[in-house]
């Protein structure tokens, strides 16, 4: 009986992951967990997607004051130059999310004034993107 591996295939052609922060001690103080394995996927994903079968996008949410700061977007871009990727996603902020963390019964308050009850800044936006494109980085939509 011959025995296979089964190898994985994509069920899109485009596959989405999202990458918060890419430096390790700035994910642990924000999100309080290591993003060592996250990172490791996106490479092992990264590596996969060579092979022509399907497109990885990166997509990082713009969070004010925690995932924009000039250090982030620095480390996540030169995380993405050392994987040789070309295109990125950026989300800016959306506060509606904090809604669903109330139908989620996740305890989710941030006062009326925080930067995540905000819409993101336009031109912060933008001032972001042209960073990435000075690296040869095209922002796409996601």
């Amino acid at each position: 009986m011959k025995c296979t591996i089964p190898v994985w295939k994509p069920a899109r052609r485009k596959q989405y992951m999202d990458i918060k922060i890419a430096d390790n001690m700035q994910h642990k103080n924000l999100c309080w967990v290591s993003n060592d394995v996250i990172l490791r996927n996106f490479i092992r994903l990264n590596h996969l997607s060579a092979k022509n079968d399907f497109v990885l996008l990166p997509r990082t949410p713009l969070i004010p004051g925690m995932t924009d700061g000039s250090m982030q977007i620095k480390w996540l871009i030169e995380f993405y130059v050392a994987q040789d990727i070309e295109k990125a996603a950026l989300m800016d902020n959306n506060p509606i999310w904090i809604d669903k963390c109330d139908q989620l019964g996740i305890e989710a308050k941030p006062d009326s004034k925080s930067p995540l009850r905000q819409f993101y800044d336009q031109h912060q936006f933008e001032a972001i993107k042209s960073t990435f494109a000075k690296h040869h980085m095209e922002i796409v939509d996601a």
